[in-house]
């Protein structure tokens, strides 16, 4: 496009359709966000049925039998995953965030799982604590865990306005954070026809600072996003172990406000 504009500059006038087709492709209707609203319940039970001490033995189960499960309940129902899902694992005394492999007891477990269904991808991760006996304790600890990612989650919610971009949105979450003490991540994406849907883009995995291009599109209304991101805490219960709650939620932004679609996990969710 660029090419053919500057070949005829002077004598036609181009415009990029680019703006018309990210606002149309990331634009939900009122009846979207109304399935949008069940998918997400859906998302929830098929995730608490796979995390179940029906479906995991300490010290037999592995991460990738979850990850099959997960895959193969969706598809009993007539869902589609789009990627994964993955299972992963944090451990006192191993420094690895996401761990694979034999689960056994204490493990801080960890999904990421989406699915997709009438052209709508959902995408939600969730954590899980499979109790050693005796270590109540712990739990205590784990909870902070999450506590402090809700944290994270509320500010970014707080700071969501139509005509921010994603980078400013990422620049002032991450700010609000920091003074808050959360050592935070934030890498939230829009969600929609695709799991990583067009739109502005709140930070990635491996950049927490200005992402150009799709960082600076401006957040719209009526739209929806996977709500992504990570608070790390150091655990005096893990021997000062840095622990992340990982958590994401399909969530819809309507009159400057996230509409947290079936909820979201604010505690640590025992097994």
């Amino acid at each position: 496009f660029e090419s053919l504009r500057n070949q005829l500059s002077g004598k036609v006038n181009l415009v990029s359709a680019e703006n018309i087709a990210i606002n149309w492709l990331q634009t939900r209707t009122d009846r979207e966000i109304e399935i949008y609203r069940h998918l997400d319940r859906i998302a929830h039970v098929i995730i608490r049925n796979a995390f179940s001490r029906d479906n995991i033995t300490p010290g037999v189960t592995k991460t990738r039998d979850i990850e099959l499960l997960l895959k193969k309940l969706a598809y009993d129902i007539g869902l589609k995953t789009w990627f994964g899902p993955d299972v992963d694992f944090q451990r006192k005394g191993v420094e690895d965030a996401r761990c694979t492999g034999l689960i056994e007891e204490g493990d801080l477990l960890h999904c990421d799982f989406g699915f997709m269904y009438n052209g709508l991808a959902t995408d939600t991760q969730q954590v899980f604590y499979l109790k050693k006996e005796g270590y109540d304790d712990l739990k205590l600890g784990l909870a902070e865990v999450i506590r402090r990612t809700n944290e994270v989650q509320n500010i970014l919610a707080r700071n969501f306005r139509e005509g921010i971009t994603g980078n400013e949105l990422l620049r002032v979450s991450l700010e609000d954070a920091k003074v808050k003490g959360l050592d935070a991540a934030i890498y939230s994406h829009p969600v929609g026809y695709h799991g990583h849907g067009a739109g502005p883009v709140i930070g990635l995995w491996n950049n927490q600072d200005r992402i150009s291009g799709a960082g600076d599109l401006k957040i719209r209304n009526m739209t929806c996003f996977a709500m992504e991101l990570n608070c790390r805490t150091r655990l005096s219960l893990w021997d000062e172990q840095n622990v992340y709650g990982f958590l994401e939620e399909t969530v819809a932004f309507t009159d400057n406000e996230i509409d947290y679609l079936d909820g979201r996990q604010k505690e640590l969710f025992l097994i």
